[in-house]
């Protein structure tokens, strides 16, 4: 949706001539973590019931998602209608708003720690699971995973909870999985920070579902008041199906469904087609998951013993020097020869031990590939950073701010420690392949200085859904590239002559990264200029490119900065009658919007040419001017000495001629 705001009546925020957002209209009910939810109406139906929801600016909204969600109309989906980017009157900035029909009842679950009446079978199939299944094979027929499944997202559709339909609710307005408890999320993806969970796959949906029929069939959050580290530690030790279901009331003939669900090999987890076997009755027994190896004897870390590489590895990371330390003991080694006699496990560390820079080397690097060989999930850890390998973008979107977080990123990116969980990995999805490859391709920047590369690059590159993060727009929201030009535009207006630049890191690594013309010759030019005029040219045409590629009209105010910008430029040409008309052509120009037309015009290269083709005819001419005005100015102040010098000559040729005629009148007489 293209950006378009107006003011409504009462102050209140009309969104693309369609919607009205009501600022004064708080609706908490419906807010979640950083996203606020307001009362929203549509203007041709007043009573059709909406609600907006103004997502963290500072966090990325699923703007590859945006597009297929709104294609679906489910009855059993919060049904997204649109977005647009407006100015918010609360905070006095641009921020992103999502428009949405509001369920006719509550949540559910309105807190992680709420009880409810127990769901029975009947009721659980009925209401919950047979409609959520026809939302996940709409999702997979997108292509698409929901990753916002959770008793919390949950909505009654009717004032009656025994009765009213319950529909699930939206997943756009954060990072997938972001706002997921851990207790939702796969082991794996539990143990990685938040923003770092990645997009996943129906996998990740189906196990939250599982996760959420316990919940319901409870009444309550099983295991409530545990943090996250002790959630993963019990997932790890017991296993998510024997954490879930050990000790509820579980119908017998759920049993099968959680069982499948629950399971935490992704590759034997159930999904869409057994769970539509099971649903039409179809009845399988879904394989049991294999237990890890659990060692002899258990390897003490922070005081507390782990009798599993996955919880060793997770241990280590949580406690990182003191995982370094078990590293250069040789106490790890040891008990995984005497403790866990895992011969892969054994193989696969000394390959992480080896594959450092120097033989025996141990440091950050060595302990993050450790991690992976001892859990080879595709989770890479290393100090603050946690993030699956394809959600290293969305961390670094989130943290970038984070000193000690971009260091390790740093740290991750040289290593060649993605490549190496990858290599690990037994049976990795298809876009952990294309998520390695973008990151393998991104990584050489992340260590160039120049301007338009750098970390900025690779948050940009990686995250394709990541606003920019330029200072420029600290109250604005340039989504996507299409965004750019009219948010400049809008700075120009505000700045007026006090706007002086056009491209900083930020926004010369957003466009590197996101148009298709190439820009490195400008950004070359931007790192090598001199002055003024060196660096407005270049960020002139790179943003000429942008406004032409994305279509996002005309932006006079900002044609009025860079005509301003250029007006130095204008001393390349010698000749002020040129200079003026060109002046003249540049505002007139800058009317129109047209970036491209303004550059045409300033950086002229056959008007420079013919400039300087005159300018050499003139200066040449002027230079013979210049030589017979000297020269008569000599014979001038020389006077006197140059007519000695005349008659000297006048009387030797004189003389000359008389005594050349002498001798031939001699020469005739005696001939005769």
């Amino acid at each position: 949706m293209a950006s378009s705001m107006t003011a409504g009546p009462g102050g209140a925020v009309v969104v693309g001539d369609r919607y009205e957002i009501e600022p004064e209209r708080p609706l908490p009910e419906l807010d979640y973590g950083s996203s606020k939810a307001f009362a929203a109406t549509e203007l041709r139906d007043a009573k059709r019931g909406l609600y907006a929801v103004l997502p963290d600016p500072a966090l990325p909204l699923r703007l590859d998602a945006i597009n297929s969600i709104r294609r679906i109309d489910n009855n059993n989906l919060t049904r997204f209608l649109g977005w647009d980017v407006v100015e918010w009157p609360i905070d006095n900035r641009r921020r992103p708003a999502l428009i949405f029909e509001r369920p006719h009842g509550p949540r559910l679950f309105p807190t992680p720690d709420t009880r409810i009446e127990p769901f029975r079978e009947e009721a659980l199939v009925r209401r919950v699971l047979q409609p959520l299944c026809q939302v996940l094979e709409e999702l997979a027929f997108l292509n698409l995973p929901h990753r916002n499944i959770r008793a919390e997202n949950l909505y009654y559709d009717g004032t009656d909870p025994v009765r009213s339909p319950i529909m699930l609710g939206e997943c756009v307005s954060s990072p997938p999985g972001y706002l997921q408890p851990v207790v939702y999320e796969t082991i794996e993806c539990g143990m990685a920070h938040p923003a770092g969970r990645g997009t996943g796959n129906a996998s990740s949906d189906f196990y939250a579902l599982g996760v959420t029929l316990a919940f319901l069939i409870a009444g309550r959050n099983p295991l409530a008041g545990m943090t996250n580290e002790q959630v993963v530690d019990i997932k790890l030790a017991k296993g998510s199906y024997a954490t879930f279901v050990n000790g509820q009331r579980v119908p017998a003939g759920l049993v099968e469904v959680f069982r499948g669900l629950l399971n935490d090999d992704a590759n034997e987890r159930w999904g869409l087609v057994q769970l539509q076997g099971w649903l039409g009755g179809r009845r399988t027994s879904p394989k049991q998951q294999v237990v890890p190896n659990k060692a002899s004897r258990p390897l003490e870390i922070a005081g507390q013993p782990y009798m599993s590489a996955r919880a060793v590895s997770e241990a280590m990371s949580r406690h990182w020097d003191e995982g370094l330390g078990l590293l250069q003991s040789g106490e790890l080694d040891q008990w995984l020869r005497r403790g866990l006699a895992d011969e892969d496990r054994i193989e696969a560390v000394n390959t992480a031990k080896a594959a450092g820079h120097e033989e025996g080397e141990i440091d950050d690097a060595t302990l993050a590939r450790v991690c992976v060989a001892l859990d080879p999930l595709g989770l890479i850890r290393l100090r603050s950073f946690r993030a699956m390998i394809d959600g290293i973008g969305g961390l670094l979107a989130v943290g970038l701010r984070e000193e000690p977080l971009r260091n390790a990123f740093a740290v991750v990116a040289k290593t060649a420690i993605v490549s190496f969980s990858l290599e690990m990995m037994s049976r990795p999805r298809p876009d952990i392949f294309r998520a390695v490859s973008t990151f393998e391709r991104v990584s050489p920047t992340v260590n160039r200085e120049e301007i338009g590369f750098g970390i900025e690059r690779a948050l940009y590159a990686l995250n394709p859904n990541a606003p920019c993060r330029s200072p420029m727009f600290e109250s604005d929201y340039v989504a996507g590239l299409e965004h750019l030009v009219p948010a400049l535009d809008r700075l120009a207006r505000t700045k007026g002559t006090a706007f002086d630049s056009l491209i900083d890191r930020h926004i010369a690594a957003f466009v590197g990264a996101r148009l298709k013309a190439n820009i490195v010759p400008e950004l070359r030019e931007l790192r090598d200029a001199k002055d003024h005029v060196g660096y407005a040219l270049p960020a002139a045409r790179i943003l000429a490119a942008v406004q032409h590629q994305t279509a996002s009209g005309p932006a006079p105010a900002l044609c009025g900065a860079v005509a301003t910008m250029l007006e130095p430029s204008l001393a390349r040409f010698h000749n002020r009658n040129t200079r003026d008309l060109i002046r003249a052509r540049m505002q007139e120009v800058a009317q129109s919007g047209r970036l491209a037309d303004l550059i045409a015009i300033a950086d002229d290269p056959e008007a420079l040419e013919l400039d300087r083709r005159a300018f050499r005819v003139a200066a040449k001419d002027y230079a013979n001017t210049v030589k017979q005005l000297e020269r008569l100015e000599y014979e001038r102040e020389n006077r006197a000495a140059i007519s000695r010098g005349i008659s000297s000559q006048v009387a030797s040729l004189l003389s000359g001629v008389a005594a050349t005629i002498a001798v031939l009148v001699i020469i005739l007489v005696k001939l005769i």
